[in-house]
């Protein structure tokens, strides 16, 4: 009998042992998801302060930003916009014939730099990738897709 007592005995000590390791785990385990989600879970705070981002109502006539501070945005007058920008195209490639490489290439960065309106941004695509088609010797392609412009849009002069 002494010896199955010191078996039991034994057997609980191992079960004991066994236990504390595998609380001593537990606790780990709990220790460092503690500390991922301290280090990788998003702040509370936003990167950038809500207050410093203008933020304005569509459709709003005044453009009063929705932040509750007095400051006033200018609307951007569209009707001005485009009729800058008809100008400015057409005093760019108003002469152009699409059948000079080199000057199709000076073109492009110019005609890049223009501010185009919404309606306008495909039609201004259009444009670009006809000069990239001069600038690469395509010079029929580009023709082509300039008189199409042309068809949609009279308004599109060049020296064609």
């Amino acid at each position: 009998m002494a010896d199955t007592q010191k078996k039991i005995h034994k057997h609980l000590h191992s079960i004991t042992r066994i236990n504390t390791v595998l609380s001593m785990l537990g606790l780990a385990a709990v220790v460092v998801l503690f500390m991922w989600l301290k280090w990788f879970a998003p702040s509370e705070e936003p990167e950038y302060p809500i207050e410093d981002i203008d933020v304005v109502i569509p459709g709003n006539p005044d453009m009063i930003p929705i932040d509750g501070t007095e400051e006033v945005m200018d609307a951007v007058d569209t009707v001005a916009l485009g009729e800058e920008y008809r100008s400015s195209l057409n005093a760019l490639i108003g002469d152009f014939a699409f059948d000079d490489a080199g000057k199709a290439g000076e073109l492009v960065s110019s005609v890049l730099e223009l501010r185009v309106p919404a309606e306008l941004k495909n039609m201004h695509l259009q444009i670009v990738l006809a000069l990239n088609e001069a600038q690469e010797g395509k010079f029929t392609e580009a023709v082509e897709r300039i008189e199409t412009m042309q068809g949609q849009f009279g308004w599109v002069e060049t020296g064609l």
